[in-house]
């Protein structure tokens, strides 16, 4: 069960139009545990314009007490011309350094109480690893059921409705709820091989690569590859193709190589 707390300070919470208040995220926690969930998730967000270093901790340590099996924490980012900077405007962003602090506190604080990173923004105790998630990065199949949700059946992706009333019309009148958001391309797939599997710490399998597309990954990344690895970025060991420390750091820079 994932529950998208993002942060523990009030005014952070209404910043980023959350209806519910800290208390109510812990509340819901808890009502999580008695209902018998044993496997509990949690949104943490950094980078919320106005924050700082010292009300990130805050958060951080709130989240870490309530002792959830894996933890996804993500960086705000905010594009100008959208709905999102429209609301921040005014706002004090944060600037680049105590996003990187806030960054190297969520890896070190994580390590520290057991968490290990598993995926660029995703953290998780031994054995608790999203399942659902991994299949997403991997290119696997999933299968999403209710309003909104979204699933991927060989090379479609696929959208349920998101307007409830319309969706509750849709199965009263046994109408089909499920739409296709896009046709993946074997262009579009191969790219997203590399650019979701490699934000998984354990890189991906160039056999893999091989036995799915019929062709060595050399035929059309071969010079991608070699200038990642001879630019520090990423590492071979065997058939596997992973992110360095350094190329984690600038992943979206990596990823964008592959567009070739």
């Amino acid at each position: 069960l994932s529950i998208g707390i993002q942060s523990a300070v009030e005014k952070e919470l209404a910043l980023l139009g959350r209806i519910h208040t800290f208390s109510q995220a812990k509340q819901a926690v808890s009502w999580a545990r008695e209902a018998g969930f044993t496997n509990l998730s949690v949104d943490l967000m950094s980078a919320i314009p106005g924050q700082t270093l010292v009300s990130y901790e805050h958060s951080l340590q709130e989240i870490l007490a309530l002792k959830p099996q894996h933890i996804s924490s993500y960086s705000l980012i905010i594009e100008e011309g959208t709905p999102f900077f429209e609301r921040y405007k005014g706002n004090p962003p944060v600037d680049e350094e105590t996003d990187r602090k806030m960054y190297e506190m969520t890896q070190q604080m994580l390590a520290d109480r057991g968490y290990a990173r598993y995926e660029i923004s995703n953290y998780a105790r031994p054995g608790y690893e999203s399942r659902h998630n991994t299949k997403y990065w991997t290119g696997e199949d999933y299968l999403g059921v209710g309003l909104g949700a979204s699933s991927k059946i060989g090379k479609f992706r696929l959208k349920n409705e998101t307007d409830m009333t319309v969706y509750l019309e849709k199965l009263g009148n046994k109408e089909a709820v499920t739409f296709v958001e896009e046709n993946l391309s074997e262009e579009d797939e191969k790219i997203e091989f590399f650019i979701l599997g490699m934000r998984c710490m354990s890189g991906v399998s160039l056999k893999k690569y091989k036995e799915r597309f019929g062709e060595d990954a050399s035929v059309r990344y071969g010079k991608t590859i070699q200038k990642i690895c001879d630019m520090g970025l990423a590492a071979r060991e065997e058939d596997r193709l992973f992110l360095t420390a350094k190329g984690i750091d600038v992943s979206n820079l990596v990823f964008e190589m592959f567009f070739v």
